[in-house]
């Protein structure tokens, strides 16, 4: 779908690129295509100016999604250890909630403004009883309008943030952990990432008992609000907590449906 030679509006533009379509609400700015390439010609700057012309009307889109393949953020790998994330083998009940940026997408990715169909993640778990077990367990993926980090303290249900197409994208699942990046979680439903939003993973711990042997994972403790823990024992927990973690490294699979 090539974008109109006439009455070219932000709208436009952004469904010649997308599927579905503009929802008529979020904001767009001509910045959200930077990096988008085209059939023919030069993609839109990464940096500097850019225009309705020369650098989208009527030019026809090129591929605007993630290629497949399996991504790290950060490239370089943090060595800080981030304890509680994204679930706490010593209480009961648990919940890790975990923030990606658009840019450490675009980082880990090497694309702007590009879609992608997340297909699976992978935490670096470091001293871990290899094998250490967990049932119970979910995972649920939202693109979150405006926040780039939690506030403190924050709740479980994410009260305070402004999240949009909220997926389970694997549900009540037991899960083995063995150390570095070795166990890679391959979601039953995927998640349509959309280029422009950052991204929530939440992690929601329901084993209902505690067990030796747990470790952390590994990445950058600063900044220090991309990632926050609940823990609880006897019931899951509801209540706000002031436990802010930093960011844990991790692998992203993205894969066409």
């Amino acid at each position: 779908m090539a974008i109109p030679t006439t009455n070219v509006s932000f709208s436009s533009i952004y469904n010649a690129i997308n599927n579905p379509d503009h929802n008529g609400t979020d904001a767009i700015s001509l910045s959200n295509f930077r990096g988008q390439t085209f059939t023919t010609g030069s993609p839109v700057p990464a940096s500097g100016a850019i225009s309705i012309d020369p650098d989208f009307r009527g030019r026809t889109p090129g591929s605007n999604l993630i290629p497949d393949g399996t991504y790290q953020f950060p490239p370089t790998a943090g060595s800080d250890s981030i304890w509680h994330i994204p679930y706490y083998g010593l209480y009961d009940y648990s919940q890790g909630g975990m923030i990606y940026l658009k840019e450490d997408i675009e980082t880990a990715t090497d694309t702007v403004g590009k879609g992608g169909h997340l297909k699976g993640i992978a935490f670096q778990w470091d001293g871990y009883t290899n094998g250490y077990r967990r049932d119970n367990q979910t995972i649920k993926i939202s693109h979150i309008i405006g926040d780039s980090g939690f506030p403190d303290p924050g709740y479980p249900d994410y009260r305070t943030l402004a999240l949009k197409n909220t997926t389970t994208v694997k549900e009540d699942f037991s899960f083995w952990t063995y150390n570095n990046f070795s166990t890679f979680i391959d979601f039953d439903i995927g998640f349509d990432y959309n280029g422009v939003n950052n991204i929530l993973i939440s992690w929601e711990n329901r084993d209902g008992d505690w067990q030796s042997g747990y470790g952390r994972v590994k990445g950058r403790v600063i900044p220090s609000d991309r990632s926050h823990a609940w823990y609880r024992d006897n019931s899951y927990p509801t209540s706000s907590s002031s436990n802010n973690k930093g960011v844990p490294n991790i692998k992203f699979k993205f894969i066409t449906p």
